[in-house]
């Protein structure tokens, strides 16, 4: 709740999306994992920091015009796998699995190859994924 209370739309900047996912990321990390993870919480907000930051560059670079769906989809991808490895390197395995709700070696993009179609049409879904 604190976390949402901190928001004031009126004046939320991209600044302030960013800072909100990163405290939101901290809290579901303390919820999950506990508070006796000095050196994790720290690499793991790190890795959320960077992922944020990446994210950011990749939208205003999609909002010029400067990156086509397909190249914003791939990069988006390949962030979310990044982050999944460094969170990985962060945490033993039995902590992985609490924080994401995954194994390791399971890894997930959050990319919809049936959203994309409906977006950006099926050629830029075989740019992505290749076939189906």
């Amino acid at each position: 709740k604190r976390a949402y209370a901190k928001l004031g739309i009126e004046e939320f900047s991209q600044l302030d999306a960013m800072k909100f996912n990163i405290d939101l990321f901290d809290r579901q990390v303390k919820f999950r994992l506990g508070e006796d993870l000095r050196k994790e919480t720290r690499n793991l907000h790190l890795a959320k920091e960077a992922f944020e930051l990446d994210h950011r560059h990749m939208v205003e670079e999609f909002k010029q015009k400067r990156a086509l769906p397909a190249e914003f989809i791939k990069s988006f991808n390949k962030m979310t796998l990044k982050f999944q490895d460094d969170v990985a390197t962060a945490l033993n395995k039995v902590q992985y699995k609490k924080l994401l709700d995954l194994d390791r070696d399971e890894k997930i993009v959050l990319a919809d190859p049936d959203i994309i179609k409906s977006l950006y049409g099926e050629a830029t879904v075989k740019a992505v994924y290749g076939k189906l």
